[in-house]
């Protein structure tokens, strides 16, 4: 924003450009080179005008003007307004300027908020910025925009294979198997790219034993203990057994039907994937004190005050 100037011009100035008169009121993005043109007596034209406009909704879609400058750009690009600012985003996209091509997908968001090459192309743009990476902020802010309009994408434009692909792959980046797994199975049926295709299906074969292991995680937290025991314990001595959900699910599962000591080995094998875990913590303290352990109940008492204090630190820090 810093590198436009907002001033009126000449009503002569106005009528040259094309300006309506509805637009008076509204102050003209104008950039350096459009002040020289000033200057030496060259009037500003219209597409300038409305290149810049469109910068300016792009980077600012709350610009106080933003209603006046869409009405402005969709006098001046006609009817398919959307469609151009879209595919210049796409032009940037594809010499890799990535900032300036957000900024041009974000603009025709702002003329069409469900206009799909701005959709598809901005939350693609995103996912390729975070993935270069970047601070923890930046990435997480990047990824969580990214990943609200891919989903947006496969609701408003269902029969789209785009959407499905990258949705599958961010569901996949969260541990959210099964939803990867519907993701690409629907991306299977919208695709006519047989490459794809066959990259989707060998990223299905490789999520099986994943998908199985998340509905033993959802079979404990629906309560079907028995259920996730018999899913979840072939997997302790898998290539999967460094995952700490799997081994708190366990837990919790053998402590409800009464297995405390298998409970507590479930629940320490968590804390060695995840050492600051205080809910298997606390499954610790209960296993204890039901085989009337006091000496190890009060152990985990203390890690959990020790864990919940250092917590409070670092949240009052930040």
């Amino acid at each position: 924003m810093k590198e436009f100037v907002f001033n009126d011009i000449p009503e002569d100035r106005r009528r040259e450009a094309g300006i309506p008169d509805s637009f008076r009121g509204a102050p003209i993005p104008l950039c350096e080179e459009d002040l020289h043109d000033i200057k030496e007596g060259r009037g500003v034209k219209a597409d300038m005008i409305a290149k810049n406009m469109a910068y300016v909704i792009g980077i600012d879609p709350q610009f106080r003007f933003m209603a006046q400058y869409a009405d402005f750009l969709e006098t001046v690009l006609g009817s398919r307004a959307t469609e151009k600012i879209a595919s210049k985003g796409r032009a940037f996209e594809d010499v890799e300027q990535l900032e300036d091509a957000c900024i041009m997908y974000r603009a025709s968001l702002v003329l069409d908020f469900k206009n799909r090459l701005g959709m598809y192309g901005y939350a693609r743009t995103l996912y390729t910025m975070y993935s270069k990476g970047g601070s923890t902020d930046y990435v997480g802010t990047l990824k969580a925009e990214s990943f609200e309009f891919f989903e947006m994408l496969t609701e408003f434009y269902p029969r789209f294979d785009g959407g499905w692909y990258f949705v599958g792959y961010m569901y996949l980046n969260q541990g959210l198997y099964a939803k990867a797994r519907f993701a690409w199975q629907r991306f299977l049926e919208e695709s006519r790219d047989e490459k794809d295709k066959k990259e989707i299906r060998d990223r299905i074969r490789q999520i099986e034993e994943p998908v199985h292991i998340e509905s033993g995680y959802n079979a404990a937290l629906a309560g079907r203990w028995d259920e996730a025991i018999e899913t979840l314990e072939p997997y302790r001595e898998s290539v999967y057994n460094d995952w700490w959900p799997l081994w708190y699910s366990l837990g919790v599962s053998y402590m409800e039907t009464w297995r405390y000591e298998d409970a507590i080995i479930a629940f320490k094998d968590a804390l060695k994937g995840n050492p600051r875990h205080v809910p298997s913590m606390e499954q610790l303290v209960k296993a204890y004190v039901e085989l009337e352990d006091e000496v190890n109940a009060k152990k985990y008492e203390e890690k959990i005050k020790l864990v919940s204090k250092k917590k409070l630190f670092s949240s009052q820090s930040s």
